[in-house]
């Protein structure tokens, strides 16, 4: 009988949405919330069925339990009469089995995969196993969100309830003939859901050979297994109790299916054979999916359920395999906005890929609480932080990373495994790159250091071991990071060439890979960057060569994966940067382009990728340099302003993020500077006041950091010299001097950097030109003289065209035209 038109309570029945073998879904509309909302109810033909009953009142108890944001929530449990009614949240969407036949980009699958681990994660750490995880049990909102639904059959891992214990032996009751099968749960259809497929939720009552002896003579089986068969484990359908290693391999089936868009199972089967390949977990081999995502799934699909990663380490993996596309070290914002910095590097994040050799029931319980611990870490600072970030609320993470160095302390490294060796590490990893965002790079140093040492443990035991060797690679970058952050420029290039032999080394084992050749390209990345940031142009450009190359041909073998695009466009950025920096400019021109046009596609394409949308403010601020340098200035204002604009736009959405604030102020700087070469001087010196406060905040913020004094100086000289334009050539002066002050500091604590010395010379050019125009002849030679000492070895073997312009203007106001020439000549 149709509920439609019934009222239960403040429930008011409007419409079906589906049926199955246990129940009945409806929608409702709770009138004194007044929301619609999912109603299901048992069959008429089953309510007086006590395992159905039973059934349907666990599932409630179980949604009650857990609260998971992709987890469909239970609002209320009705008993009316001879019917029970489940209040469920109203999912409005497709199945997901209807939106594989759609398709979907390769991130959104991942983005998939996560949400579902992390809900068995949950799941399983509240002793709950789902029992019939499968594509038609997880929904896809418009908006994107995942959620899991019909927990109808699942259970508590540790403790089984009466109900429970009766209804598994009725089960495995043989009864029927071979091959019978009545349809039982799986009832959960919600608004616009696609129509239900073949691999139901099934009580399958059977007889039927089981196994194969080695004479070739069948054995059989009599009895029940509860799930769909197609997405069922091995053990689940030799009619054994389900672990939480059953939900693994369930969630294997689903991620192949996900990401192949085919069943894993060959050809057309009826139930007998299906479930005989089930029981020996004979399923296709993941084929087309790379090392990592491939291995996953047949790690996810072993035979024997201790050999399965755990949903807590399959999040973990995932979220690595996630990551790839961000590998390369994201420009510092400081550095890459200008002509006298670019932070370049690896973005790389740890790939836990030892499986447990053990099954969690083995261990004892100290050990599951510390997994646990270290595991929580992990994920508060992954999972947590990533969702904090956006909403600019990274210092919530401040406590988390105070206390997970107390819990290290506390927990010695001889008492951890090899993989919690590693997800330390992982953890230490992310502590200091929030600490970074944050400003504090000082903070941030201990938590590599430490991370470095796990690691390197971790590869003198087993040097050939693919995961340690990431590992290693990763606290390398980290470290060099660290150090390139703080201007230790020949210790950066250290780690980032022992990171770059450590990714050769990883694709040596697999050529094959295309995320290894992406690692190499990396490598090669990482030290062409900070070479280029030495003045050693030259062997710069021969490796970002190689990077680009690699790049280029990642792309060519598969067009549609953005993250290959998105690697050669900052690939582009940076070659751009040393073929002008060696006076190649229309060179430099076709590379900034590239890397322009490349960005300006993704960005349309995913519009809220921030990663996407810093970049893309990057490529317009080369460009504009670029133009303004080539006299071509009103198209540079066009790019300045854009540039501008887009880092605003970053900076809105957290203003505790220190790198988007510094790009803003770049920004500003570069406009200014253009404005006063417009002949617009108020405007001009406004924006790069402005300017010069943010990078006041930033220094004073992070005093460790070279890069915001370096950056400060030069926003100061601008400053000066917009004064001196103005014919304020008092105040000019003395902020010209602040400025020559600060750099001077900074040659003396970075000797190796041939930035802040390069300032330095412009900052003497401009004090002689401020002399020079107060009548002060003598003083005016004496700056231009030391600025010609400092320029000359900087830029006579050059073809650098910022160092090339400075030293020919000083050779022409100390009257040493001939010396001029050659520079001349080049420029």
């Amino acid at each position: 009988m149709s509920l439609i038109g019934s009222r239960f309570q403040q429930i008011r029945i409007i419409e079906q949405l589906g049926r199955g073998g246990m129940g009945e879904v409806y929608v409702g509309f709770d009138e004194t919330l007044q929301r619609k909302v999912a109603v299901k109810a048992i069959r008429d033909d089953r309510r007086l069925d006590a395992t159905t009953r039973a059934r349907f009142l666990r599932e409630a108890r179980i949604l009650s339990q857990l609260e998971h944001p992709n987890i469909c929530r239970i609002y209320d449990y009705v008993v009316h009469e001879q019917t029970e009614l489940l209040v469920l949240e109203l999912i409005e969407g497709m199945t997901l089995t209807a939106a594989i036949k759609q398709g979907l980009e390769r991130k959104t699958k991942i983005d998939i995969a996560i949400a579902i681990a992390g809900v068995l994660a949950a799941a399983h750490a509240a002793g709950i196993i789902h029992r019939d995880l499968k594509p038609d049990n997880v929904m896809i909102t418009p908006e994107g969100q995942v959620k899991v639904l019909d927990f109808g059959l699942a259970r508590s891992a540790s403790t089984h309830s009466k109900d429970e214990l009766l209804e598994d032996a009725d089960a495995r009751v043989g009864a029927g003939s071979p091959g019978d099968a009545t349809i039982d749960g799986s009832a959960t259809r919600l608004a616009n859901a696609a129509a239900p497929t073949p691999d139901e939720t099934m009580t399958v009552h059977y007889k039927l050979s089981a196994s194969l002896g080695s004479d070739g003579d069948p054995g059989t089986a009599v009895g029940a297994i509860m799930g769909t068969p197609w997405f069922m484990s091995p053990e689940q359908a030799c009619g054994e109790t389900a672990t939480t290693a059953s939900d693994m391999f369930s969630f294997g089936l689903l991620l192949q299916t996900l990401f192949t868009g085919r069943s894993p199972y060959l050809g057309t089967l009826d139930m007998t054979a299906l479930l005989l390949l089930v029981q020996a977990g004979k399923t296709r081999t993941p084929e087309g999916l790379g090392r990592d995502l491939g291995g996953l799934i047949s790690s996810l699909k072993s035979l024997a359920p201790a050999a399965r990663p755990t949903a807590t380490d399959t999040v973990v993996r995932l979220r690595w395999i996630h990551d790839a596309p961000r590998r390369r070290f994201r420009f510092a914002a400081v550095a890459a906005l200008t002509l006298s910095a670019l932070s370049a590097g690896l973005k790389y994040t740890l790939d836990l890929r030892r499986e447990r050799s053990i099954a969690l029931a083995a261990r004892s319980i100290a050990d599951q609480r510390r997994e646990q611990a270290e595991a929580l870490i992990g994920f508060m600072l992954g999972d947590v932080r990533e969702k904090l970030e956006p909403l600019g609320k990274l210092e919530l993470l401040d406590t988390i990373g105070d206390k997970a160095f107390e819990y290290f302390a506390s927990v010695p490294e001889h008492e951890l495994s090899d993989v919690e060796l590693a997800r330390r590490a992982q953890a230490l990893y992310q502590i200091g790159d929030v600490r970074i965002r944050q400003g504090n790079l000082a903070a941030a140093m201990p938590a590599f250091a430490q991370a470095v040492s796990l690691s390197d443990g971790l590869l003198r035991r087993e040097p050939e071991n693919e995961q340690w060797l990431d590992t290693s690679a990763q606290s390398r970058f980290w470290l060099g990071n660290g150090y390139w952050n703080r201007g230790e420029l020949q210790q950066a290039l250290a780690e980032f060439e022992a990171y770059r032999e450590l990714s050769i080394r990883l694709a040596a084992q697999d050529p094959t890979d295309p995320g290894r050749k992406q690692e190499a390209s990396n490598g090669e990345f990482n030290v062409g960057s900070v070479l280029e940031a030495l003045g050693r142009l030259e062997p710069a450009a021969e490796h970002l060569s190689a990077a680009t190359r690699i790049a280029g041909e990642l792309v060519e073998s598969d067009p549609a994966r953005d993250d290959w695009r998105f690697g050669l466009a900052t690939n582009h950025l940076l070659i751009g940067r040393v073929r002008e920096a060696l006076g190649e400019l229309d060179a430099a021109q076709g590379h900034y382009d590239a890397d322009l046009s490349i960005m300006e596609t993704l960005t349309r394409r995913d519009p809220a990728n921030i990663e996407w949308q810093e970049q893309l403010t990057i490529a317009h601020n080369h460009v504009g340099t670029l133009l303004e340098r080539r006299a071509e200035l009103s198209r540079a204002g066009e790019h300045f302003k854009t540039c501008l604009a887009l880092a605003r736009k970053l900076a809105e959405q957290d203003s505790e993020n220190f790198w988007w604030r510094g790009i803003v102020a770049i920004g500003e700087r570069n406009l200014g500077r253009w404005l006063c070469r417009q002949g617009a001087l108020e405007a001009g010196l406004a924006s790069l006041r402005t300017a010069r406060r943010t990078f006041e905040v930033l220094v004073k913020r992070d005093t460790s950091r070279p890069q915001w004094r370096h950056e400060l100086a030069l926003a100061t000289l601008d400053v000066s010299l917009a004064m001196a334009q103005r014919g304020e050539t008092a105040r000019a002066l003395a902020e010209a001097l602040a400025a020559r002050a600060s750099l001077a500091q900074l040659t003396t604590e970075s000797p190796d950097d041939a930035r802040p010395k390069l300032s330095l010379a412009e900052a003497d050019l401009l004090l002689g030109d401020i002399h020079d125009r107060e009548g002060r002849v003598e003083e005016a030679r004496t700056a231009w003289t030391e600025a010609e000492k400092r320029l000359a070895p900087l830029a006579a073997a050059s073809g650098d065209g910022t160092r090339l312009a400075p030293w020919a203007a000083v050779l022409l106001r100390l009257g040493r035209e001939p010396e001029a020439a050659p520079p001349l000549e080049k420029l």
